[in-house]
Order: structure tokens, then sequence, then C-alpha cells
């Protein structure tokens, strides 16, 4: 039984193609009952409102996200319900109850099965998780399940674009329990690889011998756990981020002064052998002269200047420490110029740098991680998350 005073307290919502003002009252009567809405998606969510499944949103919990459940809005008012009549409230219960059907919104037809009780089966499996069956092809249909990619049904489908499948996807979808990525069920795709990476499936998790595994009924009972967002875990990777770049900029600079000994070191050694020469005649150095070095690979960032004076201004204080980077007017004749601003700051409110007077292209400490990960400076167009965001943070449904 959950907590008569706040039964969604834990509870993390956002939504997907709900109205602004039905979502405001959904929002406004979770947050009452102890829940947190979220207007994105974040890592934190655990339930996705839905009013349709054709989302960006829906798609990408259907792929990736099978920790968090879907529901149909009218969860929200029933537990309002309960919860004002002073009613013991389940919150596991009513999550069944109303938990988003499969197939929710769509209207489906067969065609090409000709085993009639195969053909029923298919029927009922469509109709107990929420969607409807048609037996005629009309052009409202959403999805037309083939056997194969033939016959009057399949070629009118493909006139009135109709989204075919092969039934491979009624099968995944019914066990994943959502919607799965049409696309990979294409009827030209073999067999085999049908719903390839249709969806993360989770792998079943052993416990190490002499270790006892957690009583079920006592994990249950604990408070959940959230994860942490994305822009925190950024946060706490900056430490070590920067003092990466600081590493690679010291080596470069060892390098160089290590080069600079070896060359007044070779010089003694030719004026040495020039004075020892029996002929009176300058002894020539081999091209293969062992106190030769192999060259030193240059740093990623090596002939690049780096403006952050913006990023330590938004309170990131603590990567001022491990840097090193000069302003660009001491730089030796920098190839490029960089301006690192945070990520979440919209490129409207970059202020122009007053560090240099040559304009420096921003990019964010993002493109930063992709450089290091691809140990390559990355063009900053590359990537959309390299670069500032027009508006930030992105609206969604």
């Amino acid at each position: 039984m959950a907590d008569a005073q706040l039964p969604l307290l834990g509870v993390i919502i956002c939504c997907t193609s709900v109205s602004m003002e039905q979502r405001s009252e959904l929002a406004s009567i979770a947050s009452a009952m102890g829940a947190v809405h979220r207007l994105d998606l974040t890592s934190d969510v655990t339930h996705l409102i839905v009013g349709d499944p054709d989302t960006p949103k829906y798609k990408f919990v259907a792929r990736e996200r099978l920790d968090v459940k879907c529901m149909l809005p009218r969860w929200i008012e029933a537990l309002r319900l309960r919860w004002m009549e002073g009613l013991e409230i389940s919150v596991e219960e009513l999550e069944s109850e109303h938990r988003l059907p499969t197939f929710q919104g769509l209207r489906l037809c067969v065609t090409g099965f000709d085993d009639l009780e195969y053909r029923k089966r298919l029927e009922d499996q469509i109709t107990d998780n929420g969607g409807e069956y048609r037996g005629n092809l009309t052009k409202d249909i959403t999805h037309l399940i083939a056997k194969e990619p033939s016959g009057q049904k399949y070629t009118y489908a493909q006139q009135w674009r109709i989204r075919t499948v092969s039934v491979e996807w009624l099968e995944h979808s019914l066990e994943r329990g959502m919607i799965l990525e049409e696309t990979l069920y294409h009827l030209a795709i073999p067999v085999s690889e049908r719903g390839r990476n249709a969806y993360i499936r989770r792998t079943p998790s052993t416990n190490s011998l002499g270790k006892h595994s957690r009583d079920k009924d006592a994990e249950s009972q604990n408070t959940r756990k959230l994860r942490r967002t994305a822009s925190s875990r950024l946060s706490d990777q900056n430490l070590a981020l920067w003092a990466e770049i600081s590493v690679n900029d010291t080596k470069t600079e060892r390098n160089k002064v290590g080069e600079r000994d070896d060359d007044r070191r070779n010089s003694s050694v030719s004026h040495e052998r020039q004075e020892m020469s029996p002929s009176g005649k300058v002894a020539q150095l081999s091209s293969t002269n062992s106190l030769k070095r192999p060259p030193e690979s240059r740093g990623l960032f090596q002939d690049t200047s780096v403006l952050i004076e913006h990023l330590v201004s938004n309170g990131a204080n603590v990567i001022t420490d491990p840097l090193q980077f000069r302003p660009a007017d001491e730089a030796d004749s920098p190839k490029s110029l960089y301006q690192l601003v945070p990520y979440n700051m919209p490129e409207s409110e970059i202020p122009k740098s007053s560090a240099s007077s040559t304009t420096p292209i921003n990019v964010t400490e993002l493109w930063v991680e992709r450089c290091l990960y691809k140990k390559k400076l990355e063009e900053p167009f590359e990537s959309v998350t390299n670069t500032p965001f027009m508006v930030f943070p992105i609206g969604g449904q």
C-alpha cells in the first residue's frame, strides 16, 4: 500500500501527446499526491502519460527504457478519486488497471494467413490488447500485417501508404508491451533479421557465489532510487575531463623542451667530431644517427586556442586549476580559436568575448568529450551537441 498522504511519492511523470490544458491539470494533481512532473523525458522519469503513441518520446521509451511505465491519462484521475475519499490506495493495482494497452488507438488488418484458427488467434491478440481488428482494408487502417509482400490488400496498402509489417512485429510488440518501430519489420527483411535491435532486452542478472540474493519483499519496500540526470553526470565528469586535456598539453610542452635539448646535444656532438677528425674535414653524421629521436605525437588540441571565461563565469570554477590554456593573444599563431560555453547556455545569451578581437567558434563541453572519445580534433558542426542550441531547454511533446 502507498502512503495515504502522498501515494505518488517517488514517482516522476512525463507527458506525451497530451494537450497543454490537460497536462497542466495532470501535473497539478500528481504534484499534490507527491509526484514530480518533468516536461522533458529525463533519465529519472518513472511513468510516461501517453495520449497518442506516435510520438518520439513513446518510441524512445519502447526502444530504450524498459524501466518506464506507460500509462493512460485517466490513471492520475483514478488515483485522485481514491485519495480524496480517503480510501486505501494500491498504486500497483491501479497501474495495472490503467496501463496503456499495447495496441491502443491502432486499427489493424491482416492478409495472407489462410489458416482460420491462426487468423482468429491474431484477431484475439489484437482486440485483447487495445487494438481494433478490421476484416476489410480501408484508408483509415493504421497497420496491415501481411504474410507475404503480395496480394490485393498489400498492393492497396502500398498505394495508401499504410504501414505494412510482418507478423513478427505483432509478436515482439506483445512481448515488449509497446508498439515497436515498424521499419524493422519490413517484409523485404529476412525473417532471421526482423526486429533486430527493436528494443534493448534486459540481461538476466546472476548472483556471485557466496553472496545472498536480496529478499524481494524487502526490496519492494525500499524507496525508489532516482537516477541522476544527464546534466548532473556531465558536471561530475568535468574535473576528470579537463585534467586529461591539461595532461595532453603538458606532455606536448615537455616534448618541445626535450626536442630543443636533443638539438643542442646533437650540435655539440657534431662539433666535437669535427675537431677530432684526423683529416681536418668535417665528419658527416649518418642519417640513421642513433641520437635522433622519433617524432613525438601531437596533442589533440595542438595549434588551437580555447577561451573558457564564460564557462568559468557560470560556476565552473572547479575546472580552472587543471587548465593551462592561454588567451588567444598569447598563443603561438593558433590555427583555430574556440570559445567554450556551457551546453545549457542558449546561443542568444552568449556575450562577446573580451579576451580576443577575433570572433571565436562557440563550442560546448560536449565537443571536448567527443574529441577525447574519438582521439581527434572534431569539426564543431559534425554533431548538433558540439555547438550551443538557439534555445534551451528544448521543449517537446
